[in-house]
């Protein structure tokens, strides 16, 4: 099974060497790493060409943001799994790939997910908060708990009936793209309950308590759109009670 691992980035310089390492580390061969740049001014591309040693393509050319890039890489190359590793995270081990692989192989999976860390962005040791997931019920994903998006990974053929990321979301396209992909019981999915990721603080929609606001308008919009499933309450105190867990876990 070919795997598309899909790097969006924008004068990444400071970070990417170690997206890259750990995908070059992956012990598991048939995969395709895609950097689509968003028409970097500092030595971003230079830095793939040289530090990539993995099957990759490369995407340099202006885009409408994160989502857009994403869909970009999408286009790009045809795979049978496909996964989004932006460029200030990393794979937290070597085997991520191969398990992911063997459980799709397995059980014949259509989606899949695992845990994640938020590292320091200065200090990748440093663990600021652990994101534990868990299998995911259509009860749950209207209280706004959906995978972290890194550790989720998704068929070809359930990328087919789900699109691409909805560009009306601008911070929250990856919720809503997972919302999709989770409100279709007929998509066979597995919880891998192992640490795949780790994301640096920092990101477009965690560096500001602005950013984080807009981005919940925006899930709050989303999950709207299911008016006799959603209620607001109970998704607000999910919300509050998700967070207390991550940073005590």
């Amino acid at each position: 099974m070919k795997v598309v691992i899909i790097t969006a980035c924008f004068n990444s310089a400071r970070t990417i060497r170690d997206t890259i390492r750990s995908v070059n580390l992956q012990t598991y061969p048939d995969l395709v790493h895609v950097f689509k740049d968003g028409g970097s001014s500092d030595n971003t591309i230079s830095i793939i060409k040289s530090i990539s040693s993995r099957t990759k393509c490369i995407i340099s050319k202006s885009d409408n943001g994160i989502y857009d890039a994403m869909n970009d890489g999408l286009d790009a190359v045809d795979g049978d799994i496909y996964c989004f590793l932006n460029s200030d995270d990393f794979y937290a081990d070597s085997s991520v790939i191969a398990e992911v692989v063997d459980k799709f192989t397995m059980l014949d999976l259509d989606l899949l997910w695992g845990d994640l860390q938020y590292v320091d962005s200065n200090n990748v040791d440093k663990v600021v908060r652990n994101w534990v997931s868990k299998p995911i019920l259509i009860d749950d994903v209207f209280l706004g708990l959906v995978p972290g998006h890194p550790t989720f990974f998704i068929s070809k053929k359930a990328l087919n009936l789900i699109g691409k990321f909805n560009l009306e979301y601008s911070l929250a396209a990856d919720f809503d793209f997972m919302k999709r992909c989770l409100l279709m019981p007929q998509l066979k999915r597995y919880y891998l309950p192992k640490l795949m990721v780790k994301m640096r603080l920092g990101g477009a929609t965690n560096k500001n308590f602005k950013n984080i606001f807009l981005q919940n308008i925006q899930i709050f919009k989303s999950l709207n759109k299911h008016p006799d499933r959603f209620k607001s309450f109970p998704f607000l105190v999910s919300k509050i009670l998700t967070k207390v867990r991550q940073f005590r876990s």
